[in-house]
């Protein structure tokens, strides 16, 4: 690898040549086709790829101006992101539903993500080798495979590399003080943000390249870099209310509200932790780790010294980073680690996770950036030339262990219940992949099997409003409606303020002729779910 010395310089006083760029950017990409292009033969997965793409209403018919129309005006299922929505428009136009397309699409986003991050490193730093090193590590780490083999997370990779190309823009403003550039810049973190609005960071991102290796601050006046990036400061900003509102008015946001501080900070730490840990040594790796302070979710609270272990690791890194900050990239790397988490890290929590794997597509990289730069340090103090060069190559066949994990692991994504099989079998009491397993059952047209889920999950965790409610679903899909009332009621009777639940025992008391106690849930039910254009609808056929 090369020196860091921000100038480009090898360690042999000569950068690569265009051939060797050109191989290296061949091999990272056959080593993604070898990983992935076993994905080309995957089926959807019943886990949001019905709510994407398949049960999606727009998406479907393909792109047509009605469908844009909708993806910049509907905040569908509590999530605002008209980019993502237009491309699985596209993939269907072209290819159909056959998922074989939708995952070349995929794999080939996560391709260009691949180079576009060896080309932005190498810009910003003007060092090949280092660069390479986190791109190969990008490219084939088994966290990444969630993105990638997953169709409803292109969403992650859209923004990623709109994101990346918002950097890569910043780099020429910073460079050549063309205010073009950085309007450019503005405008792909915009794409970036109505894609998947993971780079809310992006502003505090490039404050941190123009410390390393852009070098502008201290050089610079802080508030002159401040005042430069307050376009990107107002769209972060933007982003952020418009995703809150959705999620808000989606109701994705209940299970935080029965959350305090306290347990989203201590999940915070421990996030940060797995994290760490899980891409230093990438095993068990599942679709949604429960959050460990909902027990509804099948969570299991840390024990006094997994909390404290988790508190050290961050600790010890930190004070490390603090060592060795005369070198600035260790400080660069590890607060983009940490700042590019935040928007997810759960101190604002939406959903039922903990942490996911699709989360550390970004900010991984700030490690890599610490390990990669780290080890072109200790390089340089190597002698000769040949342990040298034989020490660097050991460091990059690390890429082929990664590549059969990576390959491994996308093998779990193969079949629609894939994910949730997988997960069970790593942990049987993942309540909330159980409950998503039954309830794809049950709209596949299997309710027998589904039914059997909500038993044991009822059976080991009789407090599942959840498991009440799909029991309640799978009888009123039988027309027992009566039978249905009972288990929505019961599911009420753990969560009165389900906004879900009341309204399918809404539509049960409807079915039944109960039409006064059918009013008074809708109506309850649009309380907690008030941009549900399904229950207005419910509201509105039975209202005089």
């Amino acid at each position: 690898m090369q020196s860091v010395a921000g100038k480009g310089e090898s360690l042999s006083g000569a950068g690569p040549s265009l051939a060797i760029v050109a191989g290296v950017c061949t091999a990272l990409l056959a080593a993604i086709a070898v990983v992935y292009a076993q994905t080309l033969g995957f089926s959807f997965v019943y886990l949001d790829d019905p709510r994407y793409v398949l049960g999606n209403p727009v998406v479907p018919d393909g792109l047509t101006l009605r469908g844009v129309a909708w993806a910049f005006t509907d905040s569908f299922d509590g999530n605002w992101f008209p980019i993502t929505w237009t491309s699985h428009m596209l993939d269907v136009e072209i290819f159909g539903v056959d998922p074989a397309g939708h995952h070349a699409t995929n794999v080939a986003l996560h391709a260009a993500n691949t180079l576009l991050l060896l080309a932005v490193l190498r810009r910003l730093s003007g060092d090949f080798w280092p660069s390479a090193f986190v791109a190969m590590i990008f490219a084939l780490h088994p966290i990444h495979v969630e993105s990638v083999a997953w169709i409803a997370e292109r969403k992650n990779l859209l923004s990623t590399f709109f994101g990346l190309l918002a950097i890569g823009a910043y780099e020429r403003f910073a460079r050549r003080r063309e205010g073009r550039w950085l309007w450019a810049s503005t405008v792909l973190l915009a794409f970036s943000l109505m894609s998947k609005p993971m780079f809310v960071t992006l502003p505090f991102v490039v404050l941190l390249l123009d410390y390393w290796p852009l070098r502008r601050w201290p050089g610079e006046r802080v508030s002159r870099l401040l005042a430069e990036k307050l376009p990107l400061f107002a769209l972060s900003l933007v982003s952020c209310l418009v995703t809150l509102s959705a999620q808000s008015g989606a109701g994705a946001m209940l299970a935080g509200q029965r959350l305090g501080l306290l347990h989203r900070v201590l999940n915070a730490a421990l996030g940060y932790a797995e994290y760490l840990q899980r891409t230093l040594w990438p095993r068990d790796l599942v679709a949604l780790y429960p959050h460990p302070y909902l027990p509804s979710a099948g969570g299991v609270p840390p024990t006094a010294t997994e909390l404290l272990a988790a508190l050290v690791a961050l600790a010890a890194v930190s004070a490390g980073v603090w060592v060795l900050r005369r070198h600035r990239y260790p400080v660069v790397g590890w607060l983009w680690f940490l700042g590019t988490l935040v928007p997810v890290i759960g101190i604002v929590q939406v959903g039922q996770q903990g942490f996911a794997d699709r989360y550390g597509y970004v900010p991984q990289v700030g490690l890599c950036i610490m390990a990669a730069w780290g080890g072109s340090d200790l390089l340089r103090r190597v002698r000769p030339q040949a342990v040298r060069t034989w020490l660097a190559a050991g460091a990059f066949a690390l890429g082929v262990p990664l590549a059969f994990a990576a390959h491994a692991q996308a093998a779990h994504w193969r079949e629609p219940a894939s994910p949730f099989d997988r997960a069970l079998a790593v942990y049987s009491g993942n309540h909330f992949m159980r409950l998503g397993l039954a309830g794809a059952l049950r709209r596949a047209g299997r309710p027998d099997e589904a039914a059997g889920h909500y038993t044991i999950l009822l059976a080991t965790n009789p407090g599942s409003s959840r498991a009440e409610n799909g029991l309640g679903m799978i009888f009123q899909d039988r027309g027992d409606n009566a039978e249905a009332v009972t288990h929505f009621e019961r599911a009420l009777e753990i969560d009165p303020d389900n906004g879900l639940v009341l309204a399918n025992l809404g539509r049960s008391l409807r079915a039944l002729g109960r039409n006064a106690e059918a009013l008074e849930a809708f109506r309850r039910a649009l309380e907690f779910r008030p941009n549900s254009k399904r229950l207005r609808r419910d509201l509105a056929s039975l209202e005089p």
